[in-house]
């Protein structure tokens, strides 16, 4: 695994147990799902990744609100969706130097 990927692995874990800390499971099993396939060295997990972003019911959507069940206090909303935003901006932006970078046999 060369560094941008192990960046990415490591932005993906962080960002699975961030929403695990709010039990948003279903995204956070997913991330890990990604993270696993990368480590193997399964650049798919790159395109599996892209699928998450952008449309309806997309990761770029989710909102952590307990409105949402999720277990989060309402003054932490904003706050946390930020941190959110953050990570997943990181996230792309990894998981694209890494597609650029990839080398296909």
């Amino acid at each position: 695994m060369g560094p941008l990927t192990e960046k990415l692995v490591n932005a993906l874990d962080e960002c699975e147990l961030f929403l695990r800390r709010y039990s948003e499971e279903r995204w956070a099993n997913w991330l890990e799902q990604v993270s696993s396939s990368l480590r193997k060295g399964n650049i798919g997990g790159i395109y599996k990744l892209e699928s998450a972003f952008g449309g309806m019911g997309s990761i770029s959507d989710l909102l952590i609100h307990p409105i949402n069940g999720h277990q989060i206090d309402e003054s932490e909303v904003d706050k946390c969706n930020k941190k959110l935003r953050v990570s997943l901006s990181k996230i792309y932006d990894l998981a694209q130097k890494v597609k650029k970078n990839a080398i296909f046999d």
